[in-house]
């Protein structure tokens, strides 16, 4: 029994001066456990801490810290906190994350997808501890790849445990791809039942301008709404709603009511006015859905308003295949279209492959005209990063 006793003293003693040791040493000990920790996430990067201050009850804080990979990864955080208190220790819990005033920089000669993977390691083992929340303010972020180029900065608020963004502030101020060009977008607020507000100044898609796109975005679980949508587009407007998964299939969905769409801005913002010009306005609804970055079904019915509109078609190949179609001579046919004028006008869309597909159905008192525009490889098949 006494020697169970003083061996129980001898292992409390043994505790309290380990524990002591971590005390007076904790601005020794911490730099160094995180950066073999931060080596570990980003292999083969060099990795320095600039200093620690520890209330070992309460939390831990460095400042300054650098992880660098050559010219391809710098990430520095000037300061980063681990708040908890003893209770929620035991409970292998960590009360709060917060790094702030932080700025990262890649730039990658490949693609995204695949040299990130180089940089960073994600653990394949489950966390000892529980996070409750963690917080990033004014991260600034300038992304470059083969595929796509980013900057922007994001501040954001989140609990791990409950799968759930509290809030977030992010702005990105260029984002672009081989495809697509997106200004000064900015999304701020709680993603809850009533979401946060975002704008987007300038979207530009193989052509297609889209200018002051606003709406309100919600998060549930796996699922992104955008709710309230409203743009300009074509002169006129668009306004619905779309979803969003953000999953393994990141499949969306986009619903759309089109209004007050110019027929003359369509064709030159489209590039299509060395084959054809045309007048009117249209009005309607698209849908859209897809995968990633990928569409795979557009459809929608499009209508003229009864002021109709003037059709003048300059490619005589398209002329000529028109004639054959119809059985009528040529100079007939190009007579009709040096300036058809039209009252009824239907526009139909739909994809094929990576084209997209317009058809056009007139009527005039020049009789009864359908014909299709395609679009050639108006849709990315690329998937350039999801």
């Amino acid at each position: 029994m006494k020697r169970t006793h003083n061996l129980l003293i001898y292992t409390a003693v043994i505790l309290l001066l380990c524990i002591g040791a971590v005390v007076l040493y904790a601005d020794r000990i911490i730099p160094v456990v995180a950066k073999h920790q931060l080596a570990r996430v980003f292999p083969g990067s060099t990795v320095s801490v600039g200093g620690c201050t520890a209330s070992p009850a309460h939390s831990i804080e460095l400042t300054d810290i650098e992880i660098r990979k050559g010219t391809a990864f710098n990430l520095t955080v000037k300061n980063a906190r681990v708040s908890y208190s003893i209770a929620s220790l035991l409970s292998r819990t960590i009360l709060d994350v917060y790094a702030g005033d932080a700025a990262c920089h890649i730039d990658l000669s490949g693609n995204l997808k695949t040299d990130i993977k180089k940089i960073f390691k994600a653990s394949d083992s489950k966390s000892v501890f529980r996070l409750l929340n963690i917080r990033l303010s004014t991260v600034h972020l300038a992304l470059k790849s083969r595929d796509i180029r980013c900057s922007g900065t994001l501040s954001i608020e989140l609990s791990p445990s409950e799968n759930l963004v509290r809030a977030i502030d992010c702005t990105i101020d260029t984002l672009k791809t081989e495809d697509l060009l997106l200004e000064q977008a900015n999304l701020k607020g709680m993603l809850g039942t009533e979401g946060a507000g975002f704008h987007i100044t300038k979207m530009r898609y193989n052509g297609v301008k889209l200018d002051d796109i606003s709406g309100a975005a919600i998060l549930n679980d796996t699922i992104v709404l955008l709710k309230s949508l409203t743009a300009r587009l074509f002169d006129g407007i668009v306004s619905g709603h779309t979803r969003l998964s953000i999953d393994k299939e990141r499949e969306f969905a986009i619903d759309l009511q089109c209004a007050g769409i110019n027929l003359n801005t369509f064709v030159n913002d489209l590039k299509l006015n060395t084959k054809f010009q045309m007048t009117g306005i249209l009005s309607g609804r698209v849908t859209l859905e897809g995968k990633g970055f990928n569409l795979n079904r557009v459809a929608g019915t499009l209508s003229t308003d009864p002021a109709g509109g003037v059709l003048v078609i300059h490619d005589t190949r398209f002329l000529e295949e028109m004639a054959k179609k119809s059985g009528q001579p040529l100079n007939i046919v190009m007579e009709i279209f040096r300036q058809y004028q039209y009252t009824i006008g239907v526009m139909k869309l739909s994809v094929d492959g990576a084209n997209l597909v317009l058809n056009i159905a007139l009527e005039g008192e020049a009789g009864k005209r359908t014909f299709d525009v395609i679009l050639h490889d108006f849709i990315s098949k690329k998937g350039w990063f999801l």
